[in-house]
Protein backbone atom coordinates (compact mmCIF):
# COMPACT_ATOMS: atom_id res chain seq x y z
CA UNK A 1 0.00 0.00 0.00
CA UNK A 2 2.77 2.28 0.88
CA UNK A 3 4.39 1.58 -2.83
CA UNK A 4 1.30 2.21 -4.31
CA UNK A 5 1.26 5.88 -2.43
CA UNK A 6 4.86 6.25 -2.74
CA UNK A 7 4.36 5.90 -7.13
CA UNK A 8 1.07 7.83 -7.21
CA UNK A 9 1.68 11.08 -5.70
CA UNK A 10 4.88 10.85 -2.92
CA UNK A 11 7.30 10.43 -5.59
CA UNK A 12 7.38 13.41 -8.33
CA UNK A 13 4.99 13.15 -11.55
CA UNK A 14 4.96 14.37 -14.68
CA UNK A 15 1.88 15.48 -16.72
CA UNK A 16 0.67 12.75 -19.21
CA UNK A 17 2.15 12.84 -22.54
CA UNK A 18 -0.75 14.15 -24.45
CA UNK A 19 0.30 17.63 -22.35
CA UNK A 20 3.46 17.67 -24.63
CA UNK A 21 0.96 18.40 -27.76
CA UNK A 22 -1.07 20.83 -25.87
CA UNK A 23 1.91 22.74 -24.95
CA UNK A 24 3.12 21.94 -28.02
CA UNK A 25 -0.26 23.71 -29.62
CA UNK A 26 -0.77 26.57 -27.34
CA UNK A 27 3.01 27.95 -27.76
CA UNK A 28 2.69 27.62 -31.59
CA UNK A 29 -0.59 29.57 -31.44
CA UNK A 30 0.82 32.01 -29.16
CA UNK A 31 4.21 32.24 -31.20
CA UNK A 32 2.56 32.19 -34.70
CA UNK A 33 0.22 35.40 -33.62
CA UNK A 34 3.02 37.65 -33.10
CA UNK A 35 4.70 36.27 -35.92
CA UNK A 36 2.34 36.71 -38.24
CA UNK A 37 2.90 40.06 -39.71
CA UNK A 38 6.57 38.85 -40.28
CA UNK A 39 5.84 35.98 -42.59
CA UNK A 40 3.15 38.17 -44.31
CA UNK A 41 5.38 40.46 -45.64
CA UNK A 42 8.63 37.64 -46.35
CA UNK A 43 5.61 36.05 -48.41
CA UNK A 44 4.22 39.05 -50.75
CA UNK A 45 7.39 41.16 -50.60
CA UNK A 46 7.90 41.64 -54.53
CA UNK A 47 12.24 40.94 -55.04
CA UNK A 48 13.24 41.80 -58.49
CA UNK A 49 15.91 39.53 -58.72
CA UNK A 50 16.22 35.66 -59.61
CA UNK A 51 14.45 33.96 -57.93
CA UNK A 52 15.98 33.19 -54.29
CA UNK A 53 15.90 30.46 -51.86
CA UNK A 54 12.72 30.80 -49.75
CA UNK A 55 14.17 31.72 -46.67
CA UNK A 56 10.42 32.47 -44.58
CA UNK A 57 10.27 28.35 -45.24
CA UNK A 58 13.19 27.47 -43.46
CA UNK A 59 12.98 30.21 -40.64
CA UNK A 60 9.50 28.89 -40.50
CA UNK A 61 10.44 25.24 -40.20
CA UNK A 62 13.72 26.31 -37.73
CA UNK A 63 10.70 28.03 -35.62
CA UNK A 64 8.45 24.81 -35.56
CA UNK A 65 11.59 22.98 -34.20
CA UNK A 66 12.04 25.40 -31.79
CA UNK A 67 8.86 25.04 -30.50
CA UNK A 68 8.86 21.79 -30.61
CA UNK A 69 12.12 21.88 -28.06
CA UNK A 70 10.72 24.35 -26.28
CA UNK A 71 7.50 22.13 -25.62
CA UNK A 72 8.96 19.44 -24.77
CA UNK A 73 11.51 20.79 -21.75
CA UNK A 74 8.53 22.46 -20.63
CA UNK A 75 6.73 18.96 -20.05
CA UNK A 76 10.26 17.78 -18.90
CA UNK A 77 10.92 20.29 -16.13
CA UNK A 78 7.22 20.08 -14.40
CA UNK A 79 7.26 17.96 -11.88
CA UNK A 80 4.42 17.90 -8.97
CA UNK A 81 4.27 15.75 -5.44
CA UNK A 82 2.83 15.93 -2.19
CA UNK A 83 5.30 16.29 0.66
CA UNK A 84 4.72 17.34 4.46
CA UNK A 85 1.00 18.18 3.77
CA UNK A 86 1.99 20.10 0.69
CA UNK A 87 1.38 20.16 -3.31
CA UNK A 88 4.80 20.78 -4.77
CA UNK A 89 4.82 21.93 -8.03
CA UNK A 90 8.76 22.30 -9.98
CA UNK A 91 8.36 24.08 -13.34
CA UNK A 92 10.27 26.58 -15.55
CA UNK A 93 12.62 26.55 -18.50
CA UNK A 94 15.24 29.05 -18.72
CA UNK A 95 14.07 30.01 -14.86
CA UNK A 96 13.21 27.55 -12.73
CA UNK A 97 9.74 27.82 -10.41
CA UNK A 98 9.11 26.21 -7.31
CA UNK A 99 6.01 26.12 -6.06
CA UNK A 100 4.52 25.00 -2.56
CA UNK A 101 1.18 24.81 -1.43
CA UNK A 102 -0.38 23.74 2.15
CA UNK A 103 -3.05 21.52 1.53
CA UNK A 104 -5.24 23.01 3.90
CA UNK A 105 -4.79 26.31 1.86
CA UNK A 106 -6.03 25.24 -1.36
CA UNK A 107 -9.89 26.77 -1.89
CA UNK A 108 -10.74 25.15 -4.96
CA UNK A 109 -9.56 21.88 -7.43
CA UNK A 110 -10.48 23.10 -10.80
CA UNK A 111 -10.81 19.97 -12.92
CA UNK A 112 -11.71 20.23 -16.51
CA UNK A 113 -11.70 17.62 -19.22
CA UNK A 114 -12.24 18.91 -22.85
CA UNK A 115 -13.23 16.69 -26.07
CA UNK A 116 -9.10 15.74 -26.29
CA UNK A 117 -9.25 15.25 -22.95
CA UNK A 118 -11.63 12.79 -23.11
CA UNK A 119 -10.18 10.84 -25.85
CA UNK A 120 -6.63 10.13 -23.99
CA UNK A 121 -8.84 10.25 -20.40
CA UNK A 122 -6.51 12.95 -18.38
CA UNK A 123 -7.23 15.97 -16.48
CA UNK A 124 -6.67 19.71 -16.76
CA UNK A 125 -5.76 20.97 -13.58
CA UNK A 126 -6.60 24.36 -11.61
CA UNK A 127 -5.84 24.85 -8.56
CA UNK A 128 -6.81 28.09 -6.22
CA UNK A 129 -5.66 29.56 -3.28
CA UNK A 130 -6.97 32.20 -0.92
CA UNK A 131 -3.97 34.50 -1.67
CA UNK A 132 -4.06 35.03 -5.15
CA UNK A 133 -6.47 36.27 -7.85
CA UNK A 134 -5.25 33.71 -10.28
CA UNK A 135 -4.74 29.75 -10.41
CA UNK A 136 -1.42 28.96 -8.40
CA UNK A 137 -1.44 25.71 -9.87
CA UNK A 138 -1.92 24.80 -13.94
CA UNK A 139 -1.48 21.22 -15.33
CA UNK A 140 -2.60 21.20 -18.66
CA UNK A 141 -2.79 16.84 -18.60
CA UNK A 142 -2.73 14.59 -15.73
CA UNK A 143 -3.79 11.28 -15.85
CA UNK A 144 -6.95 10.50 -14.14
CA UNK A 145 -6.37 8.39 -11.07
CA UNK A 146 -3.70 10.86 -10.03
CA UNK A 147 -6.44 13.48 -10.85
CA UNK A 148 -8.64 12.03 -7.93
CA UNK A 149 -6.04 11.55 -5.65
CA UNK A 150 -4.90 15.17 -5.57
CA UNK A 151 -9.00 15.79 -5.29
CA UNK A 152 -9.22 13.42 -2.47
CA UNK A 153 -6.49 15.14 -0.80
CA UNK A 154 -8.26 18.47 -1.11
CA UNK A 155 -11.68 18.17 -0.46
CA UNK A 156 -11.03 15.99 2.82
CA UNK A 157 -10.61 18.01 5.73
CA UNK A 158 -7.77 18.81 7.50
CA UNK A 159 -7.36 17.60 11.32
CA UNK A 160 -4.22 18.10 13.51
CA UNK A 161 -2.31 15.60 12.54
CA UNK A 162 -0.87 14.37 9.16
CA UNK A 163 -2.77 13.35 5.60
CA UNK A 164 -3.26 9.67 4.81
CA UNK A 165 -2.02 9.76 1.30
CA UNK A 166 -2.20 6.42 0.69
CA UNK A 167 -6.32 6.28 2.28
CA UNK A 168 -6.99 9.09 -0.71
CA UNK A 169 -5.27 7.10 -3.56
CA UNK A 170 -7.22 4.09 -2.74
CA UNK A 171 -10.25 5.71 -2.45
CA UNK A 172 -10.31 7.86 -5.40
CA UNK A 173 -9.61 4.60 -7.30
CA UNK A 174 -12.14 2.73 -6.27
CA UNK A 175 -15.16 5.68 -6.10
CA UNK A 176 -13.85 6.57 -9.76
CA UNK A 177 -11.58 10.02 -10.47
CA UNK A 178 -12.57 13.39 -10.14
CA UNK A 179 -15.28 13.65 -13.23
CA UNK A 180 -15.50 9.92 -14.68
CA UNK A 181 -17.82 8.65 -11.71
CA UNK A 182 -19.84 9.57 -9.09
CA UNK A 183 -21.56 7.58 -6.27
CA UNK A 184 -24.97 8.05 -5.96
CA UNK A 185 -24.72 7.58 -2.02
CA UNK A 186 -23.69 11.34 -2.29
CA UNK A 187 -25.49 12.58 -4.97
CA UNK A 188 -27.43 16.23 -3.61
CA UNK A 189 -28.70 17.85 -6.71
CA UNK A 190 -28.39 16.44 -10.26
CA UNK A 191 -30.55 18.64 -13.15
CA UNK A 192 -31.58 16.65 -16.31
CA UNK A 193 -32.08 18.20 -19.54
CA UNK A 194 -35.77 19.55 -18.86
CA UNK A 195 -33.73 21.21 -15.68
CA UNK A 196 -30.91 22.69 -17.47
CA UNK A 197 -33.63 23.68 -20.32
CA UNK A 198 -35.55 25.53 -17.36
CA UNK A 199 -32.42 27.20 -16.59
CA UNK A 200 -31.86 28.84 -20.17
CA UNK A 201 -34.97 30.00 -20.46
CA UNK A 202 -34.65 32.46 -17.25
CA UNK A 203 -31.63 33.54 -17.90
CA UNK A 204 -30.22 37.16 -17.95
CA UNK A 205 -30.82 37.24 -21.91
CA UNK A 206 -29.48 40.81 -22.63
CA UNK A 207 -26.30 38.94 -22.55
CA UNK A 208 -27.36 36.81 -25.74
CA UNK A 209 -28.86 40.45 -26.92
CA UNK A 210 -25.94 41.94 -27.26
CA UNK A 211 -23.60 38.82 -28.42
CA UNK A 212 -26.41 39.31 -31.66
CA UNK A 213 -25.78 42.84 -31.44
CA UNK A 214 -21.79 42.42 -31.65
CA UNK A 215 -22.36 39.52 -34.56
CA UNK A 216 -24.07 42.39 -37.04
CA UNK A 217 -21.59 44.77 -35.96
CA UNK A 218 -19.09 42.59 -37.25
CA UNK A 219 -20.61 41.32 -40.52
CA UNK A 220 -21.02 45.18 -41.09
CA UNK A 221 -17.05 45.77 -40.74
CA UNK A 222 -16.45 42.56 -42.74
CA UNK A 223 -19.11 43.83 -45.70
CA UNK A 224 -17.28 47.53 -45.32
CA UNK A 225 -13.86 46.32 -45.57
CA UNK A 226 -14.78 44.00 -48.85
CA UNK A 227 -15.62 46.76 -50.72
CA UNK A 228 -19.56 46.13 -50.22
CA UNK A 229 -21.33 49.88 -49.61
CA UNK A 230 -24.82 49.05 -47.64
CA UNK A 231 -26.02 52.53 -48.17
CA UNK A 232 -25.74 52.32 -52.32
CA UNK A 233 -28.45 50.21 -52.17
CA UNK A 234 -30.52 51.94 -50.39
CA UNK A 235 -32.77 52.82 -53.23
CA UNK A 236 -33.83 49.78 -53.09
CA UNK A 237 -35.91 49.91 -50.22
CA UNK A 238 -37.80 53.25 -51.26
CA UNK A 239 -40.90 51.53 -51.52
CA UNK A 240 -40.03 49.53 -48.18
CA UNK A 241 -42.91 50.90 -45.98
CA UNK A 242 -42.43 49.22 -42.20
CA UNK A 243 -45.28 49.12 -40.66
CA UNK A 244 -46.25 47.90 -36.94
CA UNK A 245 -46.69 43.85 -37.70
CA UNK A 246 -42.74 44.17 -38.85
CA UNK A 247 -41.59 45.82 -36.29
CA UNK A 248 -43.74 43.44 -33.96
CA UNK A 249 -42.40 40.51 -36.76
CA UNK A 250 -38.43 41.65 -36.22
CA UNK A 251 -39.06 41.93 -32.17
CA UNK A 252 -40.51 38.39 -31.81
CA UNK A 253 -37.91 36.68 -34.04
CA UNK A 254 -34.90 38.91 -32.11
CA UNK A 255 -36.60 37.78 -28.77
CA UNK A 256 -36.83 33.87 -29.83
CA UNK A 257 -33.15 33.76 -31.29
CA UNK A 258 -32.00 35.28 -28.30
CA UNK A 259 -33.78 32.98 -25.99
CA UNK A 260 -32.46 29.80 -28.21
CA UNK A 261 -28.96 31.28 -27.72
CA UNK A 262 -29.50 31.04 -23.77
CA UNK A 263 -30.69 27.81 -23.86
CA UNK A 264 -27.51 26.44 -26.02
CA UNK A 265 -24.90 28.40 -23.88
CA UNK A 266 -27.05 26.20 -20.69
CA UNK A 267 -27.07 23.25 -22.14
CA UNK A 268 -22.95 23.18 -23.16
CA UNK A 269 -22.42 24.65 -19.68
CA UNK A 270 -24.74 23.12 -17.23
CA UNK A 271 -25.14 19.74 -19.03
CA UNK A 272 -25.46 16.67 -16.28
CA UNK A 273 -25.13 19.39 -13.84
CA UNK A 274 -24.50 17.59 -10.24
CA UNK A 275 -23.38 18.89 -6.94
CA UNK A 276 -22.34 15.39 -4.49
CA UNK A 277 -21.39 15.71 -0.74
CA UNK A 278 -17.93 14.24 -0.15
CA UNK A 279 -15.92 14.37 3.29
CA UNK A 280 -17.30 17.44 4.34
CA UNK A 281 -16.59 19.40 1.02
CA UNK A 282 -18.62 20.03 -2.51
CA UNK A 283 -18.10 18.66 -5.32
CA UNK A 284 -19.93 19.99 -8.55
CA UNK A 285 -19.60 18.67 -11.91
CA UNK A 286 -20.81 20.14 -15.34
CA UNK A 287 -20.60 20.86 -19.19
CA UNK A 288 -21.33 18.89 -22.12
CA UNK A 289 -18.36 19.47 -24.51
CA UNK A 290 -15.93 20.40 -21.59
CA UNK A 291 -16.61 18.57 -18.54
CA UNK A 292 -15.97 20.66 -15.56
CA UNK A 293 -15.68 20.15 -11.79
CA UNK A 294 -14.96 22.36 -8.88
CA UNK A 295 -14.38 20.92 -5.06
CA UNK A 296 -14.11 22.74 -1.54
CA UNK A 297 -14.40 22.09 1.54
CA UNK A 298 -16.85 23.31 4.05
CA UNK A 299 -14.70 25.45 6.39
CA UNK A 300 -13.18 26.96 3.08
CA UNK A 301 -17.05 28.62 2.77
CA UNK A 302 -16.78 32.01 3.69
CA UNK A 303 -20.97 33.14 2.75
CA UNK A 304 -23.79 31.98 0.51
CA UNK A 305 -25.75 33.94 -1.30
CA UNK A 306 -28.79 33.36 -3.47
CA UNK A 307 -30.66 35.22 -6.42
CA UNK A 308 -33.53 35.58 -8.45
CA UNK A 309 -34.77 38.13 -11.37
CA UNK A 310 -38.79 38.63 -12.62
CA UNK A 311 -37.96 35.26 -15.02
CA UNK A 312 -36.58 33.08 -12.27
CA UNK A 313 -39.48 34.41 -9.77
CA UNK A 314 -42.12 33.14 -12.58
CA UNK A 315 -40.41 29.57 -12.07
CA UNK A 316 -39.61 30.13 -7.69
CA UNK A 317 -35.90 29.40 -9.08
CA UNK A 318 -32.52 30.73 -7.36
CA UNK A 319 -29.05 30.61 -8.77
CA UNK A 320 -27.06 29.51 -5.66
CA UNK A 321 -23.12 31.15 -4.95
CA UNK A 322 -20.83 29.57 -2.27
CA UNK A 323 -18.21 31.96 -1.67
CA UNK A 324 -14.52 31.10 -0.39
CA UNK A 325 -11.76 33.65 0.22
CA UNK A 326 -10.19 35.44 -2.69
CA UNK A 327 -7.36 37.37 -3.20
CA UNK A 328 -7.11 41.15 -3.59
CA UNK A 329 -10.18 41.10 -6.34
CA UNK A 330 -13.43 38.46 -6.94
CA UNK A 331 -12.78 35.55 -8.79
CA UNK A 332 -15.26 33.57 -10.28
CA UNK A 333 -12.97 30.52 -10.13
CA UNK A 334 -13.18 30.35 -6.02
CA UNK A 335 -16.86 30.27 -6.23
CA UNK A 336 -19.66 27.18 -6.69
CA UNK A 337 -22.27 28.27 -8.51
CA UNK A 338 -25.69 26.12 -8.18
CA UNK A 339 -28.49 27.27 -10.60
CA UNK A 340 -31.74 26.23 -11.07
CA UNK A 341 -32.46 25.74 -7.05
CA UNK A 342 -35.14 26.34 -5.53
CA UNK A 343 -35.52 27.88 -1.50
CA UNK A 344 -35.55 24.22 0.03
CA UNK A 345 -32.05 23.75 -1.19
CA UNK A 346 -31.05 26.95 0.32
CA UNK A 347 -32.08 26.11 3.34
CA UNK A 348 -30.72 22.62 2.80
CA UNK A 349 -26.97 23.97 2.15
CA UNK A 350 -27.55 26.36 4.96
CA UNK A 351 -28.69 23.42 7.26
CA UNK A 352 -25.48 21.43 6.22
CA UNK A 353 -23.11 23.84 6.63
CA UNK A 354 -24.45 25.67 9.91
CA UNK A 355 -26.39 22.76 11.54
CA UNK A 356 -30.05 24.69 11.97
CA UNK A 357 -32.13 25.83 9.34
CA UNK A 358 -32.60 29.37 8.50
CA UNK A 359 -34.37 31.41 10.88
CA UNK A 360 -38.01 32.25 9.94
CA UNK A 361 -39.57 36.03 10.67
CA UNK A 362 -36.29 37.64 10.80
CA UNK A 363 -36.80 41.43 11.64
CA UNK A 364 -35.76 43.00 8.51
CA UNK A 365 -34.61 46.80 8.35
CA UNK A 366 -34.44 49.07 5.64
CA UNK A 367 -32.36 51.66 4.58
CA UNK A 368 -33.29 55.42 5.65
CA UNK A 369 -35.85 57.26 3.10
CA UNK A 370 -33.11 59.59 1.75
CA UNK A 371 -30.97 57.10 0.33
CA UNK A 372 -33.65 57.69 -2.62
CA UNK A 373 -35.32 61.17 -1.99
CA UNK A 374 -31.21 62.44 -2.15
CA UNK A 375 -30.83 60.70 -5.54
CA UNK A 376 -33.75 61.80 -6.95
CA UNK A 377 -32.79 65.87 -6.28
CA UNK A 378 -29.97 65.34 -7.85
CA UNK A 379 -31.06 63.94 -10.55
CA UNK A 380 -33.98 66.26 -11.37
CA UNK A 381 -31.26 69.15 -10.66
CA UNK A 382 -28.73 67.77 -13.57
CA UNK A 383 -31.88 67.30 -15.42
CA UNK A 384 -33.37 70.87 -15.17
CA UNK A 385 -29.67 72.04 -16.16
CA UNK A 386 -29.30 69.28 -19.40
CA UNK A 387 -32.56 69.73 -21.08
CA UNK A 388 -32.93 73.81 -21.80
CA UNK A 389 -29.29 72.75 -22.72
CA UNK A 390 -30.08 70.33 -25.59
CA UNK A 391 -33.26 72.28 -26.70
CA UNK A 392 -31.42 75.54 -27.10
CA UNK A 393 -29.22 73.80 -29.60
CA UNK A 394 -31.75 72.48 -31.65
CA UNK A 395 -31.71 68.91 -30.57
CA UNK A 396 -35.08 68.46 -30.32
CA UNK A 397 -34.78 64.85 -29.38
CA UNK A 398 -33.93 65.84 -26.16
CA UNK A 399 -37.23 65.83 -24.72
CA UNK A 400 -37.69 62.16 -25.18
CA UNK A 401 -33.54 60.55 -24.61
CA UNK A 402 -33.39 63.00 -21.42
CA UNK A 403 -36.79 62.05 -19.81
CA UNK A 404 -36.25 58.22 -20.65
CA UNK A 405 -32.81 58.31 -18.96
CA UNK A 406 -33.99 59.81 -16.14
CA UNK A 407 -37.04 57.82 -15.38
CA UNK A 408 -34.59 54.83 -15.75
CA UNK A 409 -32.34 56.41 -13.46
CA UNK A 410 -35.16 56.92 -10.85
CA UNK A 411 -36.50 53.70 -11.19
CA UNK A 412 -33.04 52.00 -10.75
CA UNK A 413 -32.13 54.04 -7.45
CA UNK A 414 -35.91 53.34 -6.58
CA UNK A 415 -36.12 49.79 -6.36
CA UNK A 416 -32.67 49.30 -4.97
CA UNK A 417 -33.78 51.66 -2.18
CA UNK A 418 -36.34 49.16 -1.99
CA UNK A 419 -34.10 46.07 -2.30
CA UNK A 420 -31.58 47.23 0.53
CA UNK A 421 -32.43 45.68 3.49
CA UNK A 422 -30.62 43.50 6.16
CA UNK A 423 -31.47 41.49 9.40
CA UNK A 424 -29.15 39.67 12.27
CA UNK A 425 -28.80 36.89 14.70
CA UNK A 426 -26.57 36.05 17.02
CA UNK A 427 -24.45 34.70 14.66
CA UNK A 428 -25.04 35.23 10.90
CA UNK A 429 -25.51 38.61 9.13
CA UNK A 430 -28.41 38.69 6.54
CA UNK A 431 -28.46 41.17 3.48
CA UNK A 432 -30.48 41.69 0.62
CA UNK A 433 -29.76 44.22 -2.28
CA UNK A 434 -30.14 44.69 -5.80
CA UNK A 435 -32.36 46.55 -8.47
CA UNK A 436 -33.95 44.44 -11.08
CA UNK A 437 -32.67 41.21 -9.56
CA UNK A 438 -32.46 40.20 -5.63
CA UNK A 439 -29.36 39.25 -3.90
CA UNK A 440 -29.56 37.88 -0.64
CA UNK A 441 -26.50 36.86 1.74
CA UNK A 442 -25.63 35.27 4.64
CA UNK A 443 -22.48 35.97 6.29
CA UNK A 444 -20.91 34.22 9.57
CA UNK A 445 -19.89 37.14 11.69
CA UNK A 446 -17.34 34.97 12.77
CA UNK A 447 -15.79 35.36 9.20
CA UNK A 448 -16.06 39.08 9.43
CA UNK A 449 -12.75 40.53 9.45
CA UNK A 450 -12.81 44.25 9.96
CA UNK A 451 -16.02 46.38 10.11
CA UNK A 452 -15.91 50.30 9.47
CA UNK A 453 -18.46 53.06 9.56
CA UNK A 454 -18.70 55.88 6.87
CA UNK A 455 -20.21 58.87 6.96
CA UNK A 456 -20.14 61.99 4.59
CA UNK A 457 -21.26 65.38 5.22
CA UNK A 458 -24.72 64.77 4.21
CA UNK A 459 -25.13 61.68 6.05
CA UNK A 460 -23.32 63.47 9.24
CA UNK A 461 -25.85 65.82 9.73
CA UNK A 462 -28.91 63.86 9.77
CA UNK A 463 -26.90 61.26 12.06
CA UNK A 464 -26.87 58.50 9.64
CA UNK A 465 -24.16 56.39 8.18
CA UNK A 466 -23.34 53.56 6.09
CA UNK A 467 -21.72 50.24 7.26
CA UNK A 468 -18.93 48.41 5.41
CA UNK A 469 -18.29 44.92 6.32
CA UNK A 470 -15.21 43.25 5.11
CA UNK A 471 -14.81 39.68 4.53
CA UNK A 472 -12.04 37.37 2.96
CA UNK A 473 -14.89 37.15 0.19
CA UNK A 474 -15.35 40.72 -0.78
CA UNK A 475 -16.90 43.66 0.77
CA UNK A 476 -20.62 44.66 1.68
CA UNK A 477 -22.09 47.69 2.48
CA UNK A 478 -25.42 48.47 4.68
CA UNK A 479 -26.16 52.51 3.71
CA UNK A 480 -27.87 55.06 5.04
CA UNK A 481 -28.66 53.46 8.48
CA UNK A 482 -28.77 55.25 11.70
CA UNK A 483 -25.52 55.75 13.57
CA UNK A 484 -26.92 54.09 16.47
CA UNK A 485 -27.84 51.78 14.26
CA UNK A 486 -24.54 51.08 12.62
CA UNK A 487 -22.73 51.26 15.55
CA UNK A 488 -24.38 48.25 17.75
CA UNK A 489 -24.26 46.21 14.85
CA UNK A 490 -20.43 47.15 14.23
CA UNK A 491 -20.15 45.98 17.82
CA UNK A 492 -22.17 42.72 17.73
CA UNK A 493 -19.84 41.86 14.65
CA UNK A 494 -16.64 42.50 16.06
CA UNK A 495 -17.31 40.98 19.45
CA UNK A 496 -18.79 37.74 17.37
CA UNK A 497 -15.45 37.94 15.20
CA UNK A 498 -12.84 37.86 17.79
CA UNK A 499 -14.66 35.35 19.91
CA UNK A 500 -14.40 32.98 17.57
CA UNK A 501 -11.40 30.53 17.86
CA UNK A 502 -11.49 28.48 14.92
CA UNK A 503 -12.85 30.63 11.96
CA UNK A 504 -15.70 28.85 9.60
CA UNK A 505 -19.37 28.54 9.61
CA UNK A 506 -19.18 25.74 12.40
CA UNK A 507 -16.84 27.37 14.49
CA UNK A 508 -18.86 30.55 14.46
CA UNK A 509 -21.67 29.03 16.75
Amino acid sequence: MTKKSDAVLSSPNRQSYVAVLLILGRTFIAVFRQAMPIFLVLLFRQNPEEDQPPVFLYAGLALVVLVMLWSMLQFIMTRFYVQYDELIVHSGVLQKKKTSIPLERIQTVHLEQSFVHQIFDVFRIQIETAGSDKSEVRLLAVPAHIAGAIRELAVQKVDSGTHDTNSAVIDAEEAGTGIAAKTLKNRWLYHDVFAVIRIGLTQHHLKSGWLIILFLIWMYDNLQQAGIRLENYAHLAEEWQPGLWLFTFFATFLSIVVVIISIVRSLLRYWEFTVDREKGGWVITSGLFTRTEKTARDEKIQLIRWSDNWLKKLGNQYDIQLFQATGYKQNSQQRLLIPGSTLAVVHDIFQTLVGEGIPENLAWKSSHRLFFYRTLIMLLLVALLIWPAMVYIGYEEANAIVLALLMYLILKRFLAWQRWKYASTDEHLFLQQGTFATNYYVIPMGKCQSVSIHQSPFQRGRSLCTVVIHTAAGSFQIPYVSLWEGSSLAEQILYKSSAVIHPGFSGAL
